[in-house]
């Protein structure tokens, strides 16, 4: 299975020690000057690219403040995600 790391901060960083690099597909960024970079040696996107191009990527979710992004994937009926302090703790 491959995954979208969903925040290219910090905690996208320790997803990717607990996922590891090879497992992931991409980055999602609301952030647009992340947007269309590479972090990790993997494409940062926004989250219509995901839709479009990767949805069969299961998403880990890395902000604290996640609500909105999970509004967001409800509302397109993605219901393949987990919240990163769901997999660590």
């Amino acid at each position: 299975m491959k995954y979208a790391v969903w925040g290219t901060g910090v905690r996208g960083n320790l997803a990717v020690s607990f996922i590891g690099i090879d497992n992931i597909a991409v980055f999602i960024d609301e952030n647009r000057s992340k947007q269309h970079c590479v972090y990790m040696g993997k494409n940062v996107i926004s989250f219509d690219e995901y839709v479009d191009g990767y949805s069969g990527c299961y998403i880990v979710i890395t902000p604290n403040d996640c609500d909105g992004i999970i509004k967001k994937l409800n509302d397109q009926g993605i219901e393949h995600y987990s919240l990163l302090k769901d997999i660590i703790y």
